[in-house]
């Protein structure tokens, strides 16, 4: 989410400024990433380890700050797209709505499903979710043939559905809900999977959808690039489920939502969540 609003922010800024001066260049968004790294890591974990409460373990604090800086890194590279190459970026990020469907409903909709012993939920719903993505891709393909518009990179298509995905819709969360009128940062489930090896097999999910994509347009078909994302994004959510299990004690110590209230389950290492929050999914869906 805070993410979400640097890239928001300094995209507008940078706007507003190459629109008076037109030979406005922008600085590198990886020197631009290394240095921010150097100067608000120590502070971060100063903050997550002694000034935060609750205070944070060591190593999660770590994993956190590694998670930060990583969307952090994400939105100056799309901050850099669109600042430099406005119309591309709105191809791309039409482009990367085909994989918001996969990359949050997919695993979201098998997660519910285990959970709730809904065949309809763990079968069918995640195959309608990554039908409407490749729906999706079909129908931009065919607007890039009719405006006669070069394909948009399958590494850009993959970074815009993340921007998308992890940056703006959880900034978007934030900034509509308001339970008891403050706003609170929406909690990982309602974007991630519960489980590590469900949230991998989405981000390969996303990689074979991307291959197929390449071959529908011929001329787009480097995925190497996107491979190496993969990689990084697994080795990620890996490293943070170690981290979590390590960290934040038994899977029985949570609050546990029953009767639209929050009762506590042993000894949970986080304080109660909003009450609006308990059942929200299954409020959404009518249940």
């Amino acid at each position: 989410m805070a993410s979400g609003i640097i890239l928001v922010i300094c995209t507008i800024i940078n706007l507003i400024i190459k629109g008076f001066r037109h030979n406005y260049q922008l600085p590198d968004w990886k020197i631009v990433w290394k240095y921010s790294c150097l100067i608000l890591s120590l502070p971060i974990l100063i903050l997550l380890i002694f000034v935060g409460k609750p205070a944070m373990p060591i190593l999660l604090a770590i994993w956190i700050l590694a998670v930060l800086l990583s969307s952090l890194g994400l939105a100056l590279y799309a901050r850099n797209f669109i600042v430099t190459d406005f119309r591309r970026s709105i191809w791309a990020f039409l482009d990367g709505l085909a994989l918001t469907p996969i990359l949050q409903l997919f695993p979201l909709f098998i997660d519910y499903g285990v959970r709730t012993s809904r065949p309809t939920l763990l079968v069918v719903a995640p195959i309608v979710s990554v039908t409407v993505g490749l729906f999706w891709f079909g129908t931009m393909t065919f607007l890039y043939k009719r405006f006669k518009q070069p394909y948009t990179s399958l590494t850009n298509i993959f970074l815009s559905g993340l921007v998308i995905t992890y940056l703006l819709l959880p900034l978007l969360h934030y900034l509509n809900s308001r339970p008891g009128y403050v706003r609170y940062i929406s909690n990982s489930p309602n974007f991630f999977a519960k489980s590590v090896w469900l949230q991998v097999v989405t981000f390969l999910l996303v990689v074979c959808v991307l291959w197929l994509v390449g071959k529908w347009r011929k001329n787009n078909t480097n995925l190497n690039p996107a491979k190496k994302l993969l990689f990084w994004l697994v080795l990620l959510t890996i490293g943070g489920h170690l981290v979590m299990g390590l960290t934040t004690g038994k899977e029985t110590d949570i609050w546990v939502c029953k009767d639209d209230q929050w009762i506590k389950q042993g000894n949970p290492p986080y304080e109660k969540p909003f009450e609006e929050e308990c059942g929200i999914v299954d409020k959404a869906m009518g249940m």
